[in-house]
Parts: structure tokens; sequence; C-alpha cells
């Protein structure tokens, strides 16, 4: 991409348009799309180069992808919107504030106003009530049961996310907030079915559950400040430029926005985690000792998670071969030119910020799993930005450093009370992307033996 640095305007010449990807009649791209885009967006790169066009019925793509395209997410925002991408998931949560859909000085102004919030310190800080949230569920499991690894994970991470952004626990809310944070990822941002389906009775149900939900949250935040200071305490506290506070429905779609964090991205991972270690016994008895150790010595705090190299890296092999969030739907905000060819303002575009991760140059041998690779100096051999699990600039993940905290929490509790096996031992995961990718639910793992006299 060609920028004048003084003043980050792009400098427009004529260049050819991104070439277009061949795909199948009336089709194009869209099969390849929804089975697995990750890898078919490798394919292409090898075959086209950094950046392509793909077409899907009734709208065409401009792809981006490799280092290049990593490195101008991380450096040129004011070309790279968000706003258009979440248009219509501003209007059907009835807010024109989400923060995931602003950009520019407002999005950072919020951005900085929520930061404590989804802080490592947040979570750390309610540790205690969110293992007896983990051990609630822990209790139900019996030797020899099958447990599905990613809806059970599902419901202990909304739980706890809840707790920690909220104060509160979704209780038998669960299935609503899935309900709509799935149906909005598939109709409001991805656009893979049509509109119609938020006329769903049971999307409009969840949805004016969520709704009274939100509403009742409010209201115990404003007759009582008896608890650790939290996401709704930092809504409620904003201004905007003429010291206007928030609206309800507005504070409400933010703490929707909340759920959609990590229901699907932190689950995943840990289901990817647990899957990824269970299929090395070299790996699980070189952790375990380190797990044990932590809880043995009481001392679970930012410092002591510090001090477990083997399970951090196991958390960044895992969001290397299994990343959260691979490729990230962006709107070109004005002309500008990339790898020799011209993106026009108003393009839709995907960056496939993950495709670094499969690139040998970066990492050999890129679907083997290797905590290895995330040595420091390991990470130090690499150039800046082929690690990219979290995405890069602006609209860096804002929750990424409580996302990683409990990740290892979560691995370190379930490893500490039980000895487990994949169920079958020979199976296989796979990565469906429903948008983000998920292991799906055939993963299961089987209860082998307790531990610890908490599981019993």
């Amino acid at each position: 991409m060609k920028l004048d640095t003084a003043h980050s305007e792009p400098i427009t010449t004529q260049k050819p348009l991104p070439p277009l990807a061949k795909g199948l009649p009336l089709l194009g791209s869209s099969l390849s799309m929804l089975s697995d885009p990750l890898r078919y967006f490798l394919r292409m790169f090898q075959n086209y180069g950094p950046i392509f066009r793909i077409r899907v019925p009734g709208r065409e793509y401009t792809i981006m992808a490799g280092l290049e395209a990593n490195q101008l997410m991380a450096t040129a925002d004011e070309v790279l919107s968000s706003t258009e991408v979440f248009a219509d998931l501003k209007h059907e949560l009835g807010t024109e504030k989400l923060l995931v859909a602003m950009d520019g000085s407002a999005h950072r102004t919020r951005r900085k106003l929520q930061r404590t919030s989804y802080s490592r310190d947040s979570y750390v800080a309610r540790i205690p009530q969110l293992m007896s949230t983990s051990e609630a569920e822990f209790r139900k499991w019996q030797v020899g049961e099958k447990i599905p690894v990613f809806r059970t994970l599902q419901r202990i991470v909304v739980r706890q996310l809840s707790t920690v952004l909220l104060n509160r626990a979704p209780g038998d809310n669960f299935e609503s907030v899935r309900t709509l944070i799935h149906m909005n990822m598939l109709v409001s941002i991805t656009k893979l079915l049509p509109p119609l389906a938020l006329k769903h009775p049971s999307y409009v149900q969840a949805k004016k559950l969520l709704l009274q939900d939100g509403h009742d949250i409010i209201a115990e935040h404003l007759h009582s400040n008896e608890r650790l200071p939290d996401l709704v305490d930092a809504l409620l506290a904003e201004r905007d430029e003429e010291g206007n506070p928030l609206t309800e429905r507005e504070i409400i779609a933010e703490m929707i926005g909340s759920y959609n964090a990590g229901m699907d991205t932190v689950a995943g991972t840990v289901s990817f985690m647990l899957y990824a270690i269970l299929k090395s016994p070299d790996l699980l008895a070189r952790l375990q000792p380190e797990i044990d150790a932590l809880f043995v010595s009481g001392r679970l705090n930012v410092d002591s998670l510090k001090d477990m190299p083997t399970l951090h890296m196991t958390v960044l092999e895992t969001l290397r071969l299994y990343p959260v969030a691979p490729l990230l739907p962006r709107t070109a905000a004005k002309d500008f030119e990339f790898a020799g060819h011209c993106v026009k303002a108003g393009t839709p575009l995907f960056l496939v910020n993950g495709l670094t991760h499969f690139l040998p140059e970066y990492f050999p041998d890129p679907e083997r799993f290797d905590i290895h690779r995330h040595t420091p100096e390991a990470r130090k051999s690499r150039p800046p930005n082929a690690f990219a699990p979290y995405s890069f600039g602006a609209h860096t993940c804002l929750g990424a450093a409580l996302a990683e905290t409990q990740v290892m929490v979560l691995i370190a509790h379930l490893l500490h009370n039980f000895e487990l096996q994949l169920d079958p031992p020979d199976f296989t995961v796979h990565m469906y992307f429903r948008p983000v990718p998920t292991p799906g639910d055939k993963l299961q793992v089987r209860i082998l033996r307790h531990r610890t006299k908490t599981s019993a």
C-alpha cells in the first residue's frame, strides 16, 4: 500500500483491480466460504497473491491476506472501517453507539473508558467466585460419563463472563444468549441468512428475555454499589460530548456485546486446547505438575499465572493452530493501493489475519502442534504481526488479556480436577466456522477419574 506518511492520505494511481478468483456458476465461492474459509483463502493466496476478489450470491468481496495485510491492519486504521459492517447489528440492538461499530476518535475514547472492565485484573479479582462457577458444573460429572466439550464450556464461559462484566450470571437465560448471538452473527454481520430469520419466534423470545434481563441488571446497579466495579458501572458513568449519559438501550446493547466477545471464542479455544493436550500424552505429563503445583500453593493470581510457561505456550499454540478470529470483515473507508492493486472506497473486505499462522516461512510444518514456537527466542525470530490471534490496530480485541487468563484458569482447573480421555480416543477435531471457528458438537471427553475431592 502506498501512503503519504505525513498526512496518512492514500496516493491514487491507475492500478488494476485485484484478480477475481474462479468460482462455481451462480454460487461463486460461497460453498468454500461456508465449509472452511481459512483453508480456502490459503489456497487462493497461493494462487493469486495477497489480494484477490471472490463472489458469493449477490455480493463481491476483496480478500487481503499475508504479512503485508496484517501490517496494514496494524498501521492504517484510517482506511479500514467497521461502521458499515456492523450497521445492521446496531439497528437490531437499537443503538447508534455500539463500540464494535465505531471508528476514529469516538471509538478510541469509548475503548479507553471500558478497558479496565475487560482487563486481566478484573478476572483475577473474582477468581474464587469464578472457580465456584466451574466447580458447580464439575460436581455434576460422574466417572464414565461422556461430556460434550464445546457446549458445556460455552455455559461455563458465559456464566464467568457475566460475573466479571455484569456481576450477575445469566441464570436460565443461557439458551437465549446463544440464540441471540448466533442469529445476529448469521444475519446482521455475515449476511449468511436473510433478515426474515430475525422474525423466528425463538429469536423474538430470546431478544425479549435479554432486554428484560438487561433492564433488571441496570436497575440492580443503580440501587446498590456493594460489588466490584464492572462494565455496567463503566457504561453508566459514560458521557458523550454534550455530557449526556448513555440510554438504557445503548447500555444493554454493549452488555449483549460482552457475551459475543467470549461465548464462542473462549469456549472454542479451551475446547481446541483440551483436544490438543489429550492428543499429546507428553504435553499432558509436562503440564500436570505445573498445574497441580498452582493449586497446592493456593496462590492463583496474576503473578502465579505468569510462572506457568508451559501452560501459556500451550495457549498461544492453540491460538495459532485454531485462531479465534482468523478473518475479519471491514469496509474500505477511502481509495487505497495494496500490492499493486487498487481498492475503491466502499469495497467490502475480508482481512485474513490468521492466514500467516499457516505459512511455513513463519511457522515451519504449520499443521503440527508445537508449543516451542512460542519460547521467547522463537517469538523474537519472527517478523512483527506474523502471529495474529486477536487482530490488529484500533479494533484489536479489547478483552484479549482477560480471555487468555480465562483460558489458562479454565484448563488448569479442569485438568487438576479430572483425568480425561477423548471419546473415541482416535477422534480428530475439525474447525467449523459458525461463523467463528468452533470444534462442533462431536468433540467429547470421557471422565476416567476424579483427581480431587472437589470434583467428586
